[in-house]
C-alpha cells in the first residue's frame, strides 16, 4: 500500500500548490489522504481477513467500504469480483473487474496470484489451483510465480498420499505434475523417478537433467550423477560424457562423478581415457572399491595378472565383494583353472543381496561357463538370471556386457537365443 499513500501524497501536495503556492501546505489534502489511506486499508484487510475465515458476504460488505474510502483501490475491485462470482452475482462482479481493469491492465494475473497464495495458505488446494493454472498470457513473471506455487500444491497432495499409506493415488498425483512441476529440483527428481517406473527414460533424463542445473551447491553432485546415470543406461554414452566433463569442473572432489565418466569412456572403447579417469577417482578415495573395480575393466585388455590385482583391491576394501569375486572367477577360468572357477562363480552368485544386482555377477558366470566349455550351463544360468530380474533392470545384462568387449559377441550370441530384448529397442 506504499506507492498508494505516495499517490494520495503527492494529490494532497498538488492541491497545496494549485491553492496556495509552493511557498505552504494544505494540511487539510494531507489529512484527507491520511485518513483514506488508513480508512481503505482497514477494510480490505477486514475483506480478506474474514475471506479466510468463510464469511463471503461479511467480507464483501468491507470491500464496498474500502472502495468508497479510495475508489483507486485496484486490489479491493480485484477480491470483490472474485468473491461476487462465487456468489453468484455475476453482473455485480463484472462491472468490479471493468473497473479494475481500466485502472490497471494486469489486475486480473495479480489478483489471481495473491488469491492462490491465500487459498494455499489456508489449506484450500483446489481453489488454490484453480486460481493459479489459467497463466498461459499472464505476464512472464507472474507466470513463473504462479507456476512455481501450483508444483508446491501438487507436491503437498503426494506428500499426503504417502503419509496415508496411499502409493497408488501418490503416483497419480505425481503424474498430474508433468508440464507443471516448475523448477523446484527436488520436485523435478520425484518426477524423474516416477517416469523411470512409468518406463519413459527419455522424459525422465530431461529432468534429471534439469533439476542438476538448477539443484543448489550442496546437492548439485548427487544430481548431475544421477543424469548422467541415466544417459548412461540408454547408451548415450558421448552424452552422458560431455555432460561429466561439464559438470566434474564444479565438483572436482566428487569421486562417483570419475567412476562414471570413466565407465562410459570404457563404452566408447577410450580405454586409456577410462584409466586415468579412474585412477584420478582412486586418488580421491583409495578406500572406495568401485573404483578399482572399474580399473579392472578398463585394464581388460592388457596384463591379467594386473587386472587380477585390481580386483583383489576392490575385495580388500569390501571383504565379500560379489561382482569382484565373480571377475576373479573368470580370469581364473581364463587361466584354464575351470572347475575352481566355476565353483568360485556359483559361489559369488549366492552371495547377491537382491534381484535388482543379479546381472552384476550372472554375465562375469556366464562369460566363465562358455570360456570353460560348458554352453548348456551358461544358458541355463543365464535364462534363471533374466527370470529373476525385473524388465526395468535388464539393460543392466547388456551394459555388463559392454564391460568384457573381447567377450561381446559370444554373449550377444548367447541373449539373442534366450530372446533378451536389446535395450536400444526398448527404451
Amino acid at each position: 500500500m506504499v506507492k498508494q499513500f505516495d499517490r494520495l501524497i503527492e494529490e494532497a501536495t498538488m492541491t497545496a500548490d494549485e491553492t496556495v503556492g509552493t511557498a505552504e501546505i494544505n494540511y487539510d489534502a494531507w489529512r484527507t489522504a491520511i485518513r483514506r489511506d488508513a480508512l481503505s486499508n482497514y477494510h480490505y484487510s477486514m475483506a480478506r481477513a474474514i475471506t479466510r475465515e468463510g464469511n463471503a458476504s461479511a467480507a464483501i460488505e468491507h470491500l464496498h467500504h474500502a472502495i468508497a474510502a479510495d475508489g483507486r483501490m485496484i486490489p479491493a475491485y480485484a477480491e470483490l469480483a472474485m468473491l461476487l462470482r462465487a456468489e453468484g452475482r455475476v453482473s455485480e462482479a463484472e462491472a468490479a473487474e471493468l473497473t479494475a481493469k481500466t485502472l490497471s491492465p494486469d489486475w486480473s494475473t495479480e489478483a489471481l496470484l495473491r488469491r492462490g497464495k491465500e487459498l494455499m495458505a489456508v489449506g484450500r488446494s483446489e481453489e488454490a489451483l484453480q486460481s493459479l493454472e489459467a497463466t498461459a498470457n499472464w505476464p512472464p513473471a507472474l507466470r513463473l510465480q504462479a507456476e512455481e506455487i501450483a508444483a508446491e500444491i501438487r507436491f503437498a497432495r503426494v506428500l499426503q498420499y504417502r503419509s496415508a499409506g496411499d502409493p497408488d493415488g501418490a503416483a497419480t498425483a505425481l503424474r498430474s505434475m508433468i508440464g507443471y512441476e516448475g523448477n523446484n529440483p527436488l520436485f523435478l527428481g520425484e518426477l524423474c523417478l516416477r517416469l523411470i517406473e512409468d518406463g519413459d527414460w527419455r522424459k525422465a533424463t530431461t529432468y534429471a537433467m534439469k533439476a542438476a542445473r538448477l539443484s543448489p551447491p550442496d546437492r548439485r553432485p548427487e544430481f548431475d550423477w544421477h543424469a548422467a546415470n541415466l544417459l548412461f543406461n540408454q547408451f548415450r554414452f558421448q552424452e552422458s560424457v560431455s555432460f561429466l566433463e561439464e559438470r566434474i569442473e564444479m565438483d572436482p572432489d566428487w569421486t562417483a562423478l570419475f567412476v562414471l565418466l570413466g565407465s562410459a569412456r570404457i563404452m566408447l572403447g577410450q580405454f586409456s581415457g577410462a584409466e586415468r579417469v579412474l585412477r584420478q577417482a582412486i586418488a580421491l578415495d583409495p578406500a572406495r572399491p568401485v573404483g578399482w573395480l572399474h580399473l579392472g575393466y578398463a585394464c581388460s585388455g592388457t596384463n591379467s595378472a594386473a587386472v587380477a590385482e585390481f580386483f583383489q583391491r576392490t575385495l580388500r576394501c569390501l571383504p565379500g565383494h560379489f561382482v569382484a569375486q565373480a571377475e576373479l572367477a573368470m580370469l581364473l577360468a581364463q587361466a584354464g583353472r575351470h572347475e575352481e572357477a566355476i565353483a568360485q562363480g556359483e559361489e559369488a552368485r549366492s552371495k547377491v543381496p537382491d534381484a535388482a544386482a543379479t546381472p552384476l555377477v550372472a554375465v562375469p558366470q556366464v562369460i566363465t561357463l562358455l570360456v570353460a566349455n560348458r554352453p548348456e550351463l551358461a544358458r541355463a544360468v543365464l535364462q534363471t538370471a533374466i527370470a529373476a530380474t525385473e524388465p526395468k533392470d535388464r539393460v543392466l545384462f547388456w551394459l555388463r556386457a559392454r564391460f568384457h568387449p573381447n567377450h561381446l559377441a559370444p554373449l550377444t550370441a548367447l541373449f539373442a537365443e534366450v530372446r533378451l530384448d536389446c535395450p536400444v529397442t526398448m527404451l
